[in-house]
This record gives structure tokens, C-alpha cells and sequence, in this order.
């Protein structure tokens, strides 16, 4: 959440002050309240989704228990079957895709970071966007195109952050 964004329409209804920075900070730590394991959580379905493509033969019910023993926190009980209420797997035409939802979560908290550190209406900027992401699509890979719109590889960094984990600790 930046602020300078905020500020150009969070405002109060009576005196037009912008959001104060307390609350600001507030509902950031609400965000990422217990946000590792959100995250975590998101990884274990991406897990599921691709093992049950890679090992279609098994029983999904014991396939899907194996990833939770690797990457759970805490273990559902037995008669859980999260994965058969995971429609992703079932109808959608997502095939293995799920994992996507993460890659492009960390593509757009990277570009948001990119976005924060040279200022959230850079006219430029969001012009390099355009023309080395939005108009070229999918006729390149992603990956080309992420380079030439920030210069590097994306970043994990931005994701983790907005989950509230610190890498330094």
C-alpha cells in the first residue's frame, strides 16, 4: 500500500484528510497478519496441483496428504478432503497451472516495488509497462518481457514482504 497513492483517494468524507499514517500501518499489519501461513497455504495447493498431474495413477486423498507432511505447519485431520473441494484440479482447464497464481503475485508485487522506488505516477514508467508487457502479451515469454520492463529478473523479495515476512530473521 502506498501512501502516495492512498492519499489521492483515501480520504475522510467530511474534512478530505488523507488516511492517517497509523491506520495506514494498521491495516498493513492486519494484511499480513499470520501471512506466511496464507502463503504457505497457497504453496501447498500449487504443490498438490502438480503432484496429482505428475502422479495421476495415485490416490489423490494420500497424494494430497503427503504434500501437507512437507509443507504444513500443522496436519489436517484424516477425514479431511480439501482436495476434492479444490475445483482447480477438477474443472477450469488449469491442468498443473495453479502454481501460476503465485508466479503472478510475485510479477505484480515486483512491479509494484518497481513502481514505489521511482514513484507511483511516473508517466515513464508506467509507459515502459505498456510497451514491454501489456502490448506485447503473450507473443514472447514472460520472462523476456519482465526484462525489459525492470532490467533484471523479478525480485521474490517485494512478495515476501507484502506477506509480512523478513528475510532477515
Amino acid at each position: 500500500m502506498a501512501a502516495e497513492a492512498l492519499d489521492t483517494y483515501a480520504l475522510h468524507y467530511q474534512t478530505g484528510e488523507p488516511l492517517p499514517r497509523k491506520e495506514l500501518q494498521s491495516l498493513r499489519a492486519n494484511r499480513q497478519f499470520q501471512g506466511a501461513m496464507a502463503l504457505l497455504r497457497q504453496i501447498q495447493f500449487a504443490m498438490t496441483d502438480l503432484t496429482l498431474h505428475q502422479q495421476h495413477d495415485g490416490d489423490p486423498i494420500e497424494l494430497a496428504r503427503q504434500v501437507e507432511a512437507t509443507v504444513a505447519v500443522a496436519q489436517s485431520p484424516d477425514y479431511n478432503r480439501f482436495v476434492m473441494s479444490l475445483s482447480h484440479l477438477f474443472n477450469g482447464g488449469y491442468s498443473a497451472g495453479y502454481y501460476s497464481y503465485l508466479w503472478a503475485e510475485r510479477l505484480a508485487r515486483d512491479a509494484f516495488d518497481v513502481f514505489e522506488s521511482t514513484g507511483m505516477y511516473d508517466n515513464t514508467l508506467g509507459q515502459r509497462l505498456a510497451d514491454t508487457i501489456l502490448s506485447v502479451g503473450g507473443s514472447r515469454p514472460m520472462s523476456e518481457s519482465w526484462i525489459a520492463f525492470a532490467g533484471r529478473e523479478p525480485r521474490l523479495e517485494p512478495l515476501l514482504a507484502a506477506y509480512g515476512i523478513d528475510q532477515a530473521a
